[in-house]
């Protein structure tokens, strides 16, 4: 029988409420999220990171799923995709939805790298 290890401070309880509750927030200014191309040193093949957020149902409360404050995300090599669906109807433009990201967020999308919304 193969144990999985959990580390501390992961829970594998289930949620206590049946809605999306967001996936990412970055809200402080040393917030960072950098994407490093990595090379295997016996195979010398190259790997770009990836984040894949998928969602279905409307967030909790009308918070962003994905909340970008402040900070900076460099893509420079790697790939961040939010696929969601059914996120229903928001009753707010400053909340709720796919995306909030604040006028503190540097997002750099350069040549290598990947940002997909769906």
């Amino acid at each position: 029988m193969l144990k999985t290890l959990v580390p501390p401070g992961i829970t594998t309880d289930k949620p206590m409420i049946d809605k999306p509750v967001g996936a990412i927030y970055m809200g402080g200014s040393n917030s960072q999220i950098i994407f490093n191309e990595i090379t295997d040193p016996k195979t010398q093949k190259t790997y770009d990171p990836e984040i894949n957020i998928q969602s279905d149902g409307a967030i909790d409360k009308n918070n962003p799923l994905v909340n970008l404050s402040t900070g900076k995300i460099d893509l420079s090599h790697g790939k961040l995709s939010i696929n969601t669906h059914n996120l229903g109807n928001y009753t707010s433009a400053e909340k709720g939805g796919l995306m909030q990201v604040g006028p503190g967020m540097d997002i750099a999308v350069q040549t290598g790298g990947i940002l997909i919304f769906q």
